[in-house]
């Protein structure tokens, strides 16, 4: 029985006790994904880059828009 009993408590560590030994990352893997994470970060700065031009085109389009409707009287006004 002693026996069965300190296999029981080897087969069951408590989770403080159970190592946790990560791979060692392979070099090419590592380039690859510092690759992948310096082109993402290029895409979200570009990305960026556009919507603040976006944004203010459609700012300027927005005001050239209630000029033009400035010199239009419109149907209430009348």
């Amino acid at each position: 029985q002693q026996g069965g009993e300190a296999q029981q408590e080897g087969e069951y560590l408590p989770v403080e006790e159970v190592p946790i030994l990560a791979p060692p990352p392979l070099p090419h893997i590592t380039t690859f994904l510092d690759t992948i994470n310096g082109l993402s970060m290029r895409v979200d700065a570009q990305l960026d880059a556009l919507t603040n031009h976006v944004d203010a085109r459609c700012t300027l389009l927005e005001e050239h828009m209630t000029t033009l409707m400035s010199y239009f009287p419109s149907a209430l006004d009348t």
